[in-house]
């Protein structure tokens, strides 16, 4: 009688790729911070819409809210600079209400990822812009 070779009934079944689901949880937690700044931005926008001089400061609006959440989307792998580039904006235009949500993720995000020193520079100079936007003007001596 004919014996088998030794690979004839011992082939390992055929290797499928595994399978990569799109909702985990951690992206979850990773974008819900993003479609709430992204919601309460919208809405933001919507309910201080206006017509005249109103309607150029609207149109500046919604440029800093995509690069607030673009930068929002890439925090994980830049913290620092999505950050900074947040704060740009935020010095640039002067949103207050519009850019502090994506302001306080994106300063969160820097504080859980990396190391003190670069977390303390990071609120110090996060406080610095945010104080600096709100300081009153310094009157100008009048002459006597």
């Amino acid at each position: 009688m004919h014996t088998p070779s030794p690979a004839a009934g011992t082939t390992p079944p055929r290797r499928r790729r595994p399978r990569r689901r799109w909702f985990t949880w951690s992206r979850m937690l990773h974008a819900a911070p993003i479609a709430v700044t992204a919601v309460y931005g919208a809405l933001w926008i919507g309910l201080h819409a206006g017509g005249g001089r109103a309607s150029a400061h609207t149109l500046w609006r919604s440029p800093a809210l995509a690069e607030t959440l673009l930068a929002l989307l890439l925090r994980e792998r830049k913290s620092v600079g999505a950050l900074a580039g947040i704060l740009a904006a935020h010095l640039l235009l002067a949103l207050d209400l519009l850019l502090l949500p994506g302001v306080l993720v994106a300063l969160f995000t820097v504080a859980t990822t990396r190391y003190r020193r670069t977390m303390a520079l990071a609120a110090t100079a996060t406080a610095t812009a945010i104080g600096a936007i709100h300081m009153p003007p310094q009157a100008a001596p009048r002459p006597e």
